[in-house]
């Protein structure tokens, strides 16, 4: 028998592969299958024979040539008995060019394996036998940094072995995330899969497979976006995604919600660009008496149109009430009689549309002024028709800047008047 000794390595502790406890109580998403950082194989060259450390049950084998592999470990590394086995840079002795990975020999052999991993390889198709995988207990397979490339071997793989709870497939070529199937609670690592498509995804989703880091992983979608009113490939973060699943459960009461559009903006510190999925919110003819407590999240468009509403106060909403993104409100005809509450809002440093036509309101803020004029998108509009304000050199003012008009009628005569940035209104005076 060839000891890890005579081969010339030095064994370093495999602490962990990766935290599979599901029935933690604590733990209520698996952990991706984590590699050991303190294994290295600097010492090692690919095309070794064993180039393996091992500490009890646990083995990590680098640069190693797949040929028999699982007999090979048995024999001469003296493996008997193993519940992790992590292969780093590790290719095919016999079938080199197909890059094929076989999990059948070494899940056969190892049967109280817990964890497996393949990873850095460069395969492009992965395999097992159902046979061998019914009666596996892996519940956790990380084969990231590879080239695989067909979604449907993974699903097949995820499907053939019951006991298995998490597969890490990050950094490979997947267009598309394997169709899981009867899975409820499964976990999946598919980050940084470059042409990954957002198709299916929000499906799974709804199946209960949880998705491992959400909010680091994009997908693709092609779209047309709203801003630009062109067809493009956008990038999703699956985090948006899992958020429209939960629009209806967000909703105000009495109100309608559903997706409107595809909303692109500048990430942090105006690197790259990210996309969202915006959500419209319908409270309108319901007879509110107030504006919702919360929206969904990453809601831009409200309708409280044709309500008793009396008062627009954005300042005075919860953290979590998801009024942040919103930039376009239509309140027509409610019993708003002023629109002081609205100074200093967040809403008016960057809102888009302001439609407030048959209120009661009598006067307009010279805090507005500063709001139609300022706001960066360049597209603030304010309309104000069919509101009864009071005929004085303020209403006049600010009248006069807005619209460009020298005299104002009175009577009740319909005034038609534009922002400076394109928003446009009439008002009677």
């Amino acid at each position: 028998m060839i000891s890890l000794k005579s081969l010339g390595l030095v064994v370093i502790f495999l602490v962990a592969g990766c935290n599979c406890n599901s029935t933690s109580s604590d733990n209520n998403e698996l952990d991706v299958c984590e590699i050991d950082t303190e294994l290295t194989c600097k010492n090692l060259t690919r095309g070794t024979n064993c180039g393996c450390v091992s500490k009890g049950t646990k083995a990590k084998c680098c640069h190693f040539k797949l040929n028999l592999v699982a007999d090979y470990l048995y024999n001469n590394c003296g493996f008997n008995e193993l519940t992790a086995l992590y292969f780093f840079n590790c290719s095919s002795l016999s079938q080199p060019s197909i890059s094929q990975l076989d999990l059948s020999p070494i899940l056969k052999k190892y049967p109280n394996l817990q964890t497996l991993a393949f990873t850095n390889s460069d395969y492009n198709m992965i395999k097992v036998d159902p046979k061998v995988g019914n009666i596996s207990n892996v519940r956790c397979l990380n084969v990231s940094y590879n080239s695989l490339d067909n979604s449907t071997d993974v699903a097949n793989v995820i499907n053939s072995i019951p006991s298995l709870q998490l597969i890490d497939v990050s950094n490979n070529n997947l267009s598309h995330a394997p169709n899981i199937s009867g899975r409820s609670d499964f976990s999946l690592h598919i980050a940084n899969n470059e042409f990954l498509n957002c198709d299916g995804i929000k499906e799974q989703m709804l199946e209960n497979i949880k998705f491992v880091h959400p909010d680091q992983t994009l997908c693709r979608k092609f779209v047309t976006i709203t801003q630009w009113s062109k067809e493009d490939t956008v990038s999703l973060n699956l985090s948006s995604i899992a958020s429209t699943i939960m629009i209806h459960k967000q909703c105000p009461p009495k109100c309608s919600c559903s997706e409107s559009r595809i909303v692109t903006e500048k990430g942090e510190n105006n690197q790259n660009q990210v996309s969202n999925i915006a959500v419209a919110v319908n409270c309108s003819y319901r007879h509110l008496t107030k504006m919702p407590e919360s929206l969904p999240t990453y809601t831009t468009t409200l309708d409280v149109s044709h309500n008793n509403i009396t008062s627009l106060n954005l300042n005075g909403l919860k953290p979590d009430s998801n009024y942040d993104k919103l930039n376009y409100i239509n309140a027509n005809y409610n019993e708003i009689k002023t629109l002081q509450t609205l100074e200093g809002s967040e809403f008016l440093k960057a809102f888009e549309y302001l439609s407030l036509k048959g209120n009661q309101i009598s006067k307009i803020p010279h805090f507005l002024e500063k709001a139609v004029t300022g706001t960066p998108s360049g597209k603030g509009q304010i309309l104000l028709s069919d509101n009864k304000f009071e005929c004085n050199c303020d209403t006049a003012l600010h009248m006069k800047v807005w619209s460009g008009h020298s005299k104002i009628k009175q009577n009740f005569t319909t005034l038609s008047f534009s922002a400076n940035v394109g928003g446009a209104g009439e008002a009677h005076c």
